[in-house]
């Protein structure tokens, strides 16, 4: 009988990773906002459920609930609602009598900024805004209810989600932000490396999900740029920068950080160890799917 996986929000990484768990023989069932958009692996086998936590349905929590005691593996993906984690909230009963292995994805907001010297996974969490706080927060009630692995997110980039369709628009634009730096990862190393952990659990473990090669966004933006052909986009400081409150908050701390666990304790080798090779997978994506042209 096969292992059954099951994913709170069948996202960008969430989808990717419930793919690659379903090419060996990993029943999967996932939940997103709304399933029509994932009609074709409902077609290949996957249960595809709603869940909206702000909309009372009771048919949907049961459904729910019972894909939740019947998982051997769990994750979530899901973000912050409201300034909490929706999930460990409304699911606190199932998710402390669940037995199983679970995964909760959060992201790096939870360390503090800090000018020098690299941020690892046994560097302090001491989170500076409230969503950083609120994320913290989540990654307790997570390991109080279920003993969850926390992966700590910086980044996501990869085919489709990559800075070449705003440049080829127009609507890129290179933020001044003197000694602010992005720490990211390519999306298919952050699945290879929940992989992993799948394989070989470990319960409360805390894994960054970053490259461990930080740059400006500019570096990012110039280079996309070259592989493009195209000049490089305007530069704005960030005080004139339209972004929205969200994407301000990233600018506003700065930090290097690295793991000591997915490469040394864990030993996955990156397929693409910096941004530069991960742009340049993304650009080949891109071109073979049609997604952009040059």
């Amino acid at each position: 009988m096969s292992k059954k996986l099951f994913i709170f929000g069948l996202g960008y990484i969430g989808e990717a990773l419930a793919a690659r768990m379903a090419e060996q023989g990993w029943q999967i069932a996932g939940t997103i906002r709304n399933p029509d958009r994932l009609a074709h692996r409902r077609e290949e086998g996957w249960s595809v459920l709603s869940y909206q936590h702000d909309r009372e349905n009771s048919d949907e929590r049961e459904q729910i609930a019972q894909k939740i005691a019947d998982a051997d593996i769990l994750f979530s993906t899901i973000g912050l609602k409201d300034g909490a984690d929706p999930v460990s909230a409304e699911y606190s009963r199932e998710l402390q009598a669940y037995s199983g292995w679970a995964g909760y994805l959060s992201v790096t907001s939870v360390y503090a900024s800090q000018s020098e010297g690299w941020v690892d996974e046994h560097t302090d969490a001491r989170p500076q805004s409230d969503r950083g706080r609120a994320r913290l927060a989540a990654e307790q009630a997570w390991q109080r209810l279920t003993g969850a692995e926390i992966f700590r997110l910086g980044g996501i980039y990869g085919p489709k989600r990559n800075p070449f369709r705003a440049i080829l628009d127009g609507t890129a634009q290179i933020i001044d932000r003197p000694g602010q730096l992005f720490n990211r990862m390519y999306y298919l190393d952050m699945v290879r490396i929940l992989e992993a952990a799948c394989k070989a659990p470990q319960a409360g473990r805390i894994i960054n999900l970053v490259d461990g090669v930080p740059a400006a966004q500019r570096d990012m933006m110039m280079f996309s740029a070259s592989l493009l052909g195209c000049p490089p986009p305007q530069t704005v400081s960030y005080e004139e920068a339209n972004l929205s409150e969200m994407g301000r908050s990233f600018y506003q701390t700065s930090r290097r950080i690295r793991s000591v666990v997915w490469g040394p304790e864990m030993g996955v080798e990156l397929i693409c160890p910096d941004y530069k090779a991960g742009l340049k997978a993304c650009l080949e994506a891109d071109l073979s799917s049609g997604d952009i042209s040059l």
